[in-house]
């Protein structure tokens, strides 16, 4: 039986190596909803990224751009890191739009974004927000169009980190048990209805930029934020800083 496979991901020049761990090839579905993937036995094209299973259970991961080899025990860390380094890729290759650090949704026809570092409550904030009908845009990444300014849903499904936290109602906490479709020790994906998961290369303007800040004890309210503030956190968190 084959056990390696090259993905030709649709919008990467080159492809996916996976060494020794086809069946990763069956959650790409799931992850990548809506991508075009075309899976073959061999190319003539070097890998951009290659994951290799080791003999002892291991993923191997390397990417063309970096010396370091990355390793991960448990196979949705291995997925997880496979997809930052996709989006990676693109950001190398597609100049004409910026790859922002966040979340954003779809509120009244325009995209309320949430571009906040690690562990800002991003994912769950927008997993909230679907709960309540809003269609999420992206949880971690959006690639903003540099022409009109518009947010892109690059169609990846929202990851959340377990456990969850304990102040989710109910009714929350049930729409995203119902609907965690891949576990791993750290993350859980979701799976998501188009209706709450945007499709890919949908567009939609930007309404607003909301910064999170969790402190425990503190009622809930809204701040306004200097203009200058959001345009120093966006460039900050774009996936491209290198580029010009």
């Amino acid at each position: 039986m084959e056990r390696s496979a090259y993905a030709h991901f649709e919008g990467l020049s080159c492809p996916v190596l996976l060494s020794n761990c086809i069946e990763l090839a069956d959650r790409f579905p799931l992850i990548f909803p809506g991508w075009k993937i075309d899976m073959q036995s061999s190319t003539a094209q070097r890998p951009i990224i290659t994951i290799d299973l080791d003999k002892d259970g291991s993923y191997r991961l390397e990417v063309e751009w970096l010396k370091k080899t990355a390793s991960y025990q448990d196979e949705v860390d291995t997925l997880c890191a496979l997809v930052a380094k996709v989006v990676k890729a693109r950001t190398l290759e597609d100049m004409d739009l910026l790859y922002l650090h966040g979340a954003a949704v779809e509120i009244a026809g325009r995209l309320v974004i949430f571009p906040n570092k690690y562990r800002a409550g991003k994912s769950v904030l927008a997993t909230c927000l679907a709960a309540a009908g809003c269609q999420v845009y992206a949880d971690d990444v959006l690639p903003i169009s540099l022409e009109t300014g518009e947010g892109v849903a690059p169609s990846i499904a929202p990851r959340l980190r377990a456990p969850y936290p304990d102040n989710l109602d109910s009714q929350t906490r049930q729409f995203i048990e119902s609907r965690v479709a891949l576990k791993g020790e750290r993350y859980h994906y979701l799976d998501l209805t188009p209706d709450l998961l945007a499709p890919r290369d949908k567009r939609a303007p930007i309404g607003a930029f909301v910064f999170l800040e969790r402190e425990e004890g503190v009622q809930p309210e809204l701040r306004a934020i200097a203009e200058s503030d959001v345009l120093r956190q966006v460039v900050w968190q774009n996936f491209a800083r290198e580029i010009d």
